[in-house]
């Protein structure tokens, strides 16, 4: 009887034809449904990333990087879809009723049809100082680079959802949960954009070392209301605010008129300080779990 020589070349063989010895297809959880452009999936099994075609099946913690003029749809679970813009970076998980879209950079917008979702399951947006959980929404998120850190943005176009601000070193939610209705949610996004904007350009977040410490209570007197606090350390100095323009205007006038509210801008020992305060009205915000005390987190350093 003859005996192989060559002992390496039978076990490719054996694992070639063997499925069970071969490495574990990783779990599917999704395909993709639109591509343009340069798309590549980086998974746990490969040591390369991979480009990604019309109707590939999307894995568990793949990592998706979309280039230049690019932009892939996945169907997640027939339950959701997700759109990766250009310049993108997203990792795809999961556990049990629940599925997990982790934004490094760039942007994606989500739609969940909330019919088609089990009681109690829901998509979580991990962003790197942000975490949305949504049901039955559409939203927009984006990751920013800044100087210091980055900055998330997070718009409601239909439905709400849970937002929580997040430590970027441990990830523990920042601050008690607080409900918007659609209108107030979008109108203080765009608030806090234009802070982010501000600091990103000319503020704290505009040099190495500056930071934002974003602070909020649930005040519950008679009439609750949400106090939000915005101040800038470290940033270029500034002694007196800039003549009013549109931000200004934006911030502190649409604050009043809006949602009823009030906000300030002023500078404290040359950094910005800003103060929102919107009360419990019915029509706008709703505040979410029972008062635990005051919270206050540093973000972006």
């Amino acid at each position: 009887m003859r005996k192989l020589r060559h002992p390496a070349l039978a076990l490719f063989v054996l694992a070639t034809l063997s499925p069970t010895v071969a490495l574990a297809q990783p779990e599917k959880v999704g395909v993709v449904t639109t591509l343009e452009g340069s798309v590549t999936a980086r998974r746990a099994v490969l040591p390369l990333p991979v480009p990604l075609k019309f109707k590939d099946d999307v894995f568990f913690r793949d990592t998706i990087t979309t280039g230049d003029q690019s932009l892939a749809r996945v169907l997640l679970g027939g339950k959701s879809i997700v759109t990766i813009r250009e310049r993108s970076v997203v990792t795809i998980t999961e556990s049990p009723g629940r599925s997990f879209i982790t934004l490094e950079s760039g942007k994606i917008g989500l739609a969940v049809a909330r019919e088609k979702l089990a009681p109690g399951e829901s998509v979580d947006v991990r962003m790197p100082n942000a975490v949305v959980g949504v049901r039955g929404t559409v939203i927009v998120a984006e990751v920013l680079p800044a100087a210091a850190a980055v900055v998330s943005n997070v718009y409601f176009l239909r439905g709400f959802g849970e937002c929580f601000v997040v430590d970027q070193q441990t990830g523990r939610p920042v601050g008690p949960p607080v409900t918007l209705k659609p209108q107030a949610a979008l109108f203080l996004a765009l608030v806090i954009h234009e802070l982010s904007t501000n600091a990103a350009k000319y503020g704290a977040l505009s040099v190495a070392g500056g930071r934002v410490e974003v602070a909020w209570t649930i005040a519950r007197d008679h009439p609750p209301r949400l106090e939000l606090s915005w101040i800038e350390h470290g940033g270029p100095e500034i002694h007196q605010l800039p003549r009013p323009g549109f931000g200004t205007e934006l911030i502190e006038r649409g604050i009043r008129f809006e949602l009823q509210g009030e906000a300030k801008l002023e500078t404290v020992d040359g950094d910005l300080h800003c103060k929102i305060v919107l009360p419990a009205d019915p029509e706008y915000p709703i505040f979410g779990s029972p008062f635990d005390g005051p919270r206050s987190e540093e973000a972006a350093s």
